[in-house]
């Protein structure tokens, strides 16, 4: 009978001790994983890509302005209908066009005529504004990239 007792007695002491372990095991300190999710990054932090292009708004051989538009670089294609995000046109729909530098580059502008109407009709004369800008003399040459959009 003792060693049934005694072995009852071990039995319990086993199992309480089990018991401690699981409960501290079970409920970690709260500070110890404030550090950890602190150093994750937001699930929602926006990617590096631009989704946004700048071009140049170039009609009848004058640059009038850089433009941002809807849409990023890689995805724009000559007649491609886009709408400006950004300036004095935000909103206004316009149309990508290939157009060529002094250096004979290929580069993206964009202009408000759609490339598919068959007439263009341009003045030297300053714009009024229905157009939208006015065009100096040195803006009347080859298309220019942007360097930026503000």
């Amino acid at each position: 009978m003792k060693a049934r007792s005694l072995l009852s007695v071990l039995a319990i002491l086993g199992c309480s001790s089990e018991r401690a372990q699981t409960v501290t095991l079970a409920a970690p300190p709260a500070a110890a994983s404030a550090p950890r999710a602190a150093a994750l990054p937001p699930p929602a932090a926006p990617a590096t890509a631009r989704r946004t292009a700048c071009l140049m708004l170039y009609e009848c051989g004058c640059n009038s302005a850089c433009t941002e538009v809807d849409r990023p670089a890689d995805d724009l294609r000559p007649g491609m209908r886009v709408n400006v995000v950004l300036g004095p046109l935000k909103g206004t729909p316009v149309f990508v066009a290939e157009s060529r530098t002094k250096d004979g580059e290929p580069i993206f502008t964009v202009q408000r005529a759609d490339p598919k109407d068959p007439i263009v009709l341009c003045s030297a004369r300053a714009r009024g504004p229905l157009v939208g800008y006015l065009c100096g003399a040195s803006d009347l040459s080859a298309a220019r990239a942007c360097t930026t959009c503000e």
